[in-house]
């Protein structure tokens, strides 16, 4: 088997036991939006330190980013966090699959 494809596979498994947490958080008397924030609390510092681990490991220098770039990032990452407290909203529907198929459309 390729690794792609095994990665490709524990990515899917692991996305949606996230999302299987964020459904038992937003069950536990939080809002889609306090536990889309949760998600983003823990991810940030992980994304950060995995970026500079890497870039210390190969040497690699940290970029400059144009200003349009910036803006872009911006806002595709909220859109991003809009489009998670969506799907998160559907799970306190009890539709569990309709959220994961509504979040894989994103495309």
């Amino acid at each position: 088997m390729e690794p792609w494809v095994l990665f490709s596979v524990l990515a899917a498994a692991a996305q949606t036991m996230r999302f299987a947490v964020q459904k038992v958080l937003v069950s536990a008397a939080l809002s889609p939006a306090a536990a889309t924030w949760a998600r983003f609390l823990w991810s940030w510092p992980l994304a950060v330190a995995l970026a500079f681990a890497y870039g210390r490991a190969t040497g690699a220098e940290f970029p400059e980013f144009a200003p349009a770039f910036l803006i872009y990032a911006i806002l595709g990452g909220a859109f991003q966090i809009l489009a998670t407290i969506c799907t998160v909203s559907l799970f306190s529907l009890r539709a569990f699959a309709v959220g994961i198929t509504f979040k894989k459309t994103e495309v």
